[in-house]
């Protein structure tokens, strides 16, 4: 997907991560991540929610054993170790019958041209600083 300018892209990044925090707020949705700072990042940016990080002391499988939900976000990493969490995570909750969305992780990635959620905030920084104007106000609202 190609964007003709970078305030065309920002926009685009700021309505999904809008949309992103909607759903985050929805009853029954988890958010799945691969490690605390993934989580910190989001939160940064004022996306709220039940978050499940899968890096921790337990293993991913035992933590999505566990999971209770009615859909799961996926925003793990878009790299070889992300990948594959992503499958893991999708071959474990479909015999759950949780639902499994991965198109945040997909558009937001695209859009941002990150491999890693926890380069979110500087990213945006980044972005404010070119174009002047504050995407962080436009998602408190």
């Amino acid at each position: 997907m190609k964007y003709q300018t970078l305030r065309q892209r920002a926009e685009l990044l700021c309505q999904e991560l809008g949309r992103l925090k909607e759903e985050a707020r929805r009853e029954g949705v988890v958010l799945v991540v691969e490690g605390e700072r993934d989580k910190e990042a989001l939160e940064s940016l004022g996306i709220e929610g039940k978050f499940v990080v899968l890096k921790c002391r337990k293993g991913i499988r035992q933590i999505l054993w566990e999971l209770e939900a009615k859909e799961v976000i996926v925003l793990t990493d878009v790299d070889r170790e992300g990948e594959k969490l992503l499958r893991v995570v999708e071959e474990e909750l479909i015999h759950k019958g949780i639902k499994v969305n991965k198109l945040f992780r997909e558009r937001i990635s695209s859009l941002a041209g990150l491999a890693h959620v926890q380069g979110l905030p500087s990213l945006i920084k980044k972005w404010e600083r070119k174009l002047k104007e504050t995407i962080r106000e436009r998602l408190s609202g």
